[in-house]
């Protein structure tokens, strides 16, 4: 319940608002909610430059991160997983006619990660400010009667600032809005020499390139961002940035770092990365392998179907990772005795765990597993891409992917997200056979 003197201020706040009684009570019942959060009146600074005082609600919301990429995020962390992210969150004087104005507010010791829900300027975009709609809009548009008269009842499909709120930090869940500085990833301070690079217009599209890089290389630390240069036959050599080191693979009972350069040409992410299996001495390509051609580079469907609004580093090497969890792209050499040597790396000794195929002809025979009755051990299949812990049991309807735990899938369904490896729209989540099955 509302205090006296929170009443007596959102009254004098909310003087000018067009719908006072109507804000008031959702506003109260908000910060009921969100107790981190505190209503102040600021000055709002438009696009065209003009100034009004509005009321907005600034503090903190609770963000459960899921630290599967290995990001380190907000301080203030109240709990194991939890963050505290901050944000404000200003009402217009037509609210709730008109959706907020929402932004996050780093603090001095934070960065803003840029995402496609958040701008530069930590301006936050959700299809839930999108499609914002209130009866007290409806009736206003449509019986031309001023709103605040028609006092329409409130509809279950109204906006409201709780279910916002819950919205971000769903959204915040999956992609954190600020990083810590002192912890900011690899790549948000990118090399000297590859600032210069972006910099001097060899890349037409700079600030995306640097997102998705940096999203790449904190996301996998054994990746390194180097200035190389790319060379076909028949083309003149030129300066390109590539993404060089290892990628984990698991593969049966192990997991083995793969070896890889991507490289990206000058009007990236418009053009599709080109990438290749770079074997150390110990290690040969799998011929096996329909993924990768004799010279290592790397052949996929989603290369070939690479959109620059759809597509990124990020779920370019999560894609690789499944199809070289079914057939490995390399494999280990026997030693020196002749003897197969089960035990060899896939990449560095010391890095990885599990055993390497010792020749192409000692790889598993997946499409022959594919055809059989029994389901195939647990071992043979990969890793959720969301939660990096349960196996993959569910398939992405209707696109057909098997990516994800049905824990997770049924998670990024009710998100309305995409599929993580096609980005199409998800229509339904199906449990396959795997699960319950004894092994």
């Amino acid at each position: 319940m509302a205090t006296p003197k929170l009443k007596q201020f959102l009254k004098k706040a909310l003087a000018k608002y067009k719908h006072k009684d109507v804000t008031q009570k959702e506003v109260v019942a908000t910060l009921k909610h969100f107790e981190d959060l505190k209503p102040v009146v600021d000055t709002y600074v438009f696009n065209d430059g003009s100034q009004t005082e509005l009321l907005c609600l600034c503090g903190t919301i609770p963000v459960k991160i899921k630290e599967l990429r290995g990001q380190s995020t907000s301080a203030g962390a109240s709990g194991a997983n939890t963050y505290n992210i901050p944000v404000c969150i200003w009402l217009t004087e037509f609210h709730p006619e008109i959706p907020p104005l929402v932004y996050v507010r780093p603090t001095g010791n934070m960065v803003i990660n840029e995402s496609k829900h958040v701008d530069m300027n930590g301006r936050v975009y959700m299809p839930y400010l999108h499609e914002w709609t209130h009866a007290l809009q409806r009736s206003s548009s449509a019986s031309g009667v001023p709103a605040a008269r028609s006092s329409p009842s409130r509809s279950r499909n109204d906006s409201d600032l709780i279910v916002l709120i819950q919205h971000m930090r769903r959204v915040f869940s999956e992609e954190p809005p600020v990083f810590m500085r002192s912890a900011c990833p690899p790549g948000s301070y990118l090399p000297a020499e590859i600032e210069r690079i972006l910099t001097d217009k060899v890349y037409r599209n700079r600030q995306i390139t640097q997102l998705d890089v940096r999203n790449a290389v904190t996301n996998f630390k054994d990746l390194k961002v180097h200035v190389d240069v790319f060379s076909t036959p028949g083309a003149s050599k030129r300066e390109l940035l590539c993404l060089k080191g290892t990628v984990p693979v698991i593969y049966k009972e192990g997991t083995y770092n793969i070896p890889l350069k991507v490289w990206l040409f000058e009007d990236h992410p418009n053009a599709s990365p080109v990438c290749y299996i770079v074997p150390t001495n110990n290690m040969r390509i799998n011929d096996r392998c329909k993924h990768v051609n004799a010279n290592g580079k790397v052949q996929l469907p989603y290369l070939d179907d690479w959109k620059d609004a759809n597509s990124d580093l990020f779920s370019l090497i999560q894609v690789m990772r499944i199809v070289f969890g079914e057939e490995p792209p390399v494999y280990a050499l026997a030693d020196a005795s002749g003897a197969e040597n089960t035990g060899a790396d896939v990449v560095s000794p010391g890095t990885t765990s599990g055993t390497a195929p010792t020749s192409a002809s000692s790889a598993p025979q997946q499409a022959d597993q594919a055809t059989t009755d029994k389901p195939p051990k647990s071992a043979d299949r990969v890793l959720c891409l969301i939660c990096m812990d349960k196996k993959v049991d569910s398939v992405v309807y209707d696109c057909g992917h098997m990516c994800m735990c049905f824990e997770c899938g049924q998670a990024v369904l009710d998100a309305q997200a995409n599929c993580p490896m096609c980005r199409s729209k998800i229509k339904d989540i199906i449990r396959t056979y795997h699960a319950g099955v004894a092994e």
